[in-house]
């Protein structure tokens, strides 16, 4: 058997793994798809290809959570929200196609790496707080979805600082990831990814939210976001290591 199509197994069983926890996570802490998917779907799929993914199954993963819970989406705010992250949501686009793919690696991994590591900071900053607090959230998730497909950890910043109740906060982020993602695909396109490939993922997409349900009975809210810290983490490091890689040798 060809080594290459070991290896590509090898990345196909990693990425649908990854899915199926960014689907877990996503479901209990209302974030962590991406963090959880895009390294192991940018290895798999390439730079471009993996963003592109990322873009298409996050949309489809907020659909299945919000249609659960869509009674608790506290409207006002996430209009808001999600109205300014949708106008800036162009220009994260307009980056992505500009940046080489090792540069896109590289900026995929540094920004989940300052989102995860600088939350707790963010979230009692000023800056974060009242309307300013919303501006600022909807333009940096805006921006850094178009972009590289993360945004979670930024909202969930000021979800923090707001004392956004994690209910609402659950169902109402659904609403924006949903819609921005959506604005992504349409501005991008869809992944080049085979039948099989694409079959894989969103089996382990629709798995993965079966299978929270009972976990979310049993999981806490602060294992659950430890969890998503450490896959997050060792897949932004990859990411880096690959990005810098690729630029010194090409």
């Amino acid at each position: 058997m060809p080594s290459s199509f070991v290896t590509e197994i090898a990345l196909v069983a990693l990425a649908a793994a990854a899915v199926f926890v960014g689907a877990v996570l996503q479901r209990i802490t209302g974030i962590g798809f991406g963090g959880a998917s895009a390294p192991a779907l940018i290895l798999l799929l390439g730079p471009m290809g993996g963003v592109l993914a990322l873009h298409a199954l996050a949309a489809l993963c907020s659909l299945v959570v919000l249609i659960s819970c869509w009674r608790y989406v506290e409207w006002p705010r996430t209009i808001a929200l999600t109205g300014i992250a949708l106008a800036v949501t162009p220009l994260g686009v307009v980056l992505s196609f500009q940046l080489p793919g090792a540069v896109l690696q590289i900026a995929t991994g540094a920004v989940m790496l300052a989102a995860l590591f600088t939350v707790d900071v963010l979230a009692r900053s000023w800056l974060m707080r009242g309307r300013l607090g919303v501006i600022a959230a909807g333009v940096l998730s805006g921006i850094a979805n178009g972009t590289v497909a993360q945004a979670g950890p930024l909202v969930g910043a000021y979800a923090v600082a707001s004392r956004w109740s994690m209910t609402s906060y659950v169902a109402s982020t659904q609403v924006c990831w949903l819609l921005v993602n959506v604005a992504a695909v349409v501005m991008k396109g869809l992944p080049p990814v085979t039948p099989v490939v694409a079959g894989v993922l969103l089996g382990s997409v629709a798995v993965g939210l079966v299978v929270s349900v009972p976990i979310a009975r049993r999981l806490s809210r602060e294992a659950a976001v430890r969890c998503l810290m450490v896959v997050a983490a060792a897949g932004s490091v990859v990411l880096l290591g690959k990005g810098v890689a690729g630029l010194v040798w090409g």
